[in-house]
């Protein structure tokens, strides 16, 4: 995966977490941006290992609910972890 399109993946989490932003929301503000930096498409892939190609859908809704879902989630943890272990 391309640098730029993680940093901009990582800024619409930074963000959502921010604003309490839904994953709708966070779908549709994120996902024309990925399709236009060719993330959102299929494209031919080669398989490092044993070199065949196929044609991969780059990214899915699903692959970006689960983005979403493990970084809320972490977020969730650490500033829970960090008010317990306070006291």
């Amino acid at each position: 995966m391309q640098l730029d399109i993680l940093r901009d993946i990582h800024e619409a989490v930074d963000t959502a977490l921010a604003n309490d932003t839904t994953f709708e929301q966070f779908r549709k503000e994120l996902a024309p941006l990925l399709l236009q930096k060719g993330w959102w498409e299929h494209a031919d892939m080669t398989n490092p290992i044993t070199g065949e190609v196929k044609n991969m859908q780059l990214g899915s809704t699903r692959r970006m609910k689960v983005i979403y879902d493990t970084n809320l989630r972490t977020a969730h943890s650490k500033g829970q972890w960090e008010t317990h272990s306070k006291k």
